[in-house]
């Protein structure tokens, strides 16, 4: 079966504007819920910040270190690879060029900072999840194909690394295909 018994032309390649404007929508809604998660930590920073008068003090409570990092830019895998010492340069230098330059609003550049990479975080997320949900339709479209002509189904299983044969159960096959 050729490509010229479902294709007549490269229009047919294009989705149209509705799928486009459901799959943005749908996108939107799932970015917002994740962000969630991070707009309750800048609130939370922020609501820590309100009781730190000046940078040394900041500095001096251990406990925002992690929060510090972020805000320098430094991603949650960075972060895996840096000891201590590079994670008390990176904090030093954050501070010594940003917050101490800011102020009086060293609080605010902190939250800004923190809240730009967080806002990075959530982006690769949902490139991640994208991705998965075009490989659930994709398999989804594959597997519907070969059911309906009557064709047999074999996967290899996300978790054993096995082939299932002709499975009696094909729902949900995209969890572990």
């Amino acid at each position: 079966m050729g490509y010229k018994n479902h294709l007549e032309s490269a229009a047919d390649l294009v989705t149209t504007r509705t799928d486009t404007s459901a799959g943005f929508i749908k996108t939107s809604l799932e970015r917002s819920l994740r962000a969630t998660q991070y707009v309750e930590q800048g609130r939370a920073l922020r609501a820590a910040m309100s009781v730190i008068p000046d940078v040394p003090t900041l500095l001096a409570d251990l406990s925002l270190h992690e929060s510090i990092l972020t805000a320098a830019g430094v991603s949650e895998k960075a972060k895996h690879y840096f000891l201590d010492d590079d994670r008390l340069l990176a904090i030093s230098e954050f501070a010594e060029n940003y917050l101490q330059t800011a102020g009086d609003r060293f609080s605010d550049e902190l939250v800004l900072r923190f809240m730009l990479t967080r806002g990075e975080t959530l982006g690769g997320t949902m490139k991640n999840v994208i991705g998965y949900l075009a490989e659930i339709r994709l398999l989804r479209a594959i597997v519907a194909a070969l059911t309906v002509r009557n064709l047999s189904v074999s996967y290899l299983t996300r978790d054993t690394k096995r082939w299932v044969l002709n499975p009696t159960q094909i729902a949900n096959i995209e969890r572990n295909a």
